[in-house]
């Protein structure tokens, strides 16, 4: 959704509206306004009525009888005839953007949400019968706490965004798994790709961005690579991220990123954990 103003909370909170800046929710609320009732619809004092002659007492109250039924057949047939009314809601938030991407496919090969191209070949990020996710490289169980929240900022149409909440319109801890496309068929372009849409749209307030990269080796023959950061934001608090891309047989990368605050050591174990318990 690209139009800005204010709208129900999505957090559910019938008191108050938020402001949505196009591209996300921000932090600014007001009161609800409280329903006014119509012109004509509030409480009146009761008209006078004229007394009612004997002997044609039935005439008075068929009349009006007459008068509602054909009233209410006349709003059936208008209703029965008119299209079903499409409603449009605020995207439910998420970190960074706080906003839901659209499951809408892209075109293969193109820049999906302005970031990695989507998939070539069919997504291979299912959800599996035993509650775990894939991305078509590994088979990872949700850490506890971090239920499934829409797709990943960085490919929207084809991945799990798995999200620990924190109070207010905040998160904790981010872990997704999915897969992008690989247009250029190098992984370590992917690479680049996908750690600029994530540090642009979880991170958009950072200042510093310190990175590690990891030893490039073959997963099945196929390359893959890793690249972990911490990113310093303008408060003065930091964040650790992960980051790992393998190339698939089809030429498509399966991708897995993890971030948490540096200083939530708990959220940070609980995705490594589910890293190292992850099958392939």
């Amino acid at each position: 959704m690209s139009t800005q103003g204010w709208f129900p909370d999505p957090h559910g909170d019938p008191t108050i509206v938020r402001y949505y800046d196009g591209t996300q929710w921000t932090g600014h609320t007001q009161p609800a306004a409280a329903p006014q009732p119509a012109p004509g619809f509030g409480p009146q004092a009761p008209a006078p009525q004229a007394p009612t002659p004997k002997g044609k007492l039935w005439l008075y109250i068929l009349i009006p009888v007459v008068g509602v039924l054909t009233l209410i057949l006349i709003g059936v047939m208008v209703v029965a005839s008119r299209p079903a009314a499409t409603v449009s809601l605020p995207p439910v938030a998420t970190p960074s953007s706080k906003t839901t991407a659209a499951t809408k496919p892209a075109t293969a090969g193109t820049v999906a949400a302005g970031g990695p191209a989507a998939p070539a070949g069919p997504c291979p990020a299912v959800q599996l019968p035993d509650g775990r996710v894939t991305n078509g490289t590994i088979k990872v169980t949700p850490p506890g706490g971090f239920p499934i929240v829409g797709a990943p900022v960085w490919s929207p149409t084809c991945g799990f965004n798995m999200v620990a909440p924190a109070p207010g319109d905040t998160w904790r801890a981010v872990f997704a798994v999915g897969a992008v496309g690989n247009p250029t068929g190098n992984v370590a372009d992917v690479k680049e790709a996908v750690w600029k849409s994530v540090i642009g749209r979880y991170f958009s307030t950072a200042k510093k961005v310190d990175v590690t990269e990891g030893t490039p080796h073959l997963v099945d023959g196929l390359p893959s690579v890793s690249r972990s950061g911490k990113v310093t934001g303008s408060t003065g608090g930091s964040d650790t991220v992960l980051m790992y891309l393998t190339q698939m047989a089809n030429g498509d990368v399966s991708v897995t990123v993890g971030t948490w605050a540096t200083n939530d050591p708990e959220a940070g174990k609980a995705i490594t954990d589910a890293l190292d318990a992850a099958t392939r």
